[in-house]
């Protein structure tokens, strides 16, 4: 069984909702099908570990989760 790890940086990842460090982007890939994957994608932040909790099948995927933020609501 073979498996290739790698995390790296991408400049259009927004911060860490939590803490406002940057984020890195991960990417795994399998030779054999996990959950009907070979490969997946998920961001994650070093500094406070939150993480998007599935898994990605392409790194724009994975990338608009990380990226989608609940629009703020302004009180009168």
């Amino acid at each position: 069984m073979k498996c290739i790890n790698r995390k790296y940086k991408m400049p259009d990842l927004l911060c860490c909702p939590f803490c406002g460090q940057d984020v890195e982007m991960h990417y795994l890939k399998y030779d054999h099908l996990y959950d009907g994957l070979n490969q997946m994608y998920w961001v994650s932040c070093p500094n406070c570990f939150a993480e998007i909790k599935n898994v990605s099948a392409t790194e724009k995927e994975a990338k608009d989760v990380w990226n989608r933020r609940k629009k703020e609501v302004k009180l009168e």
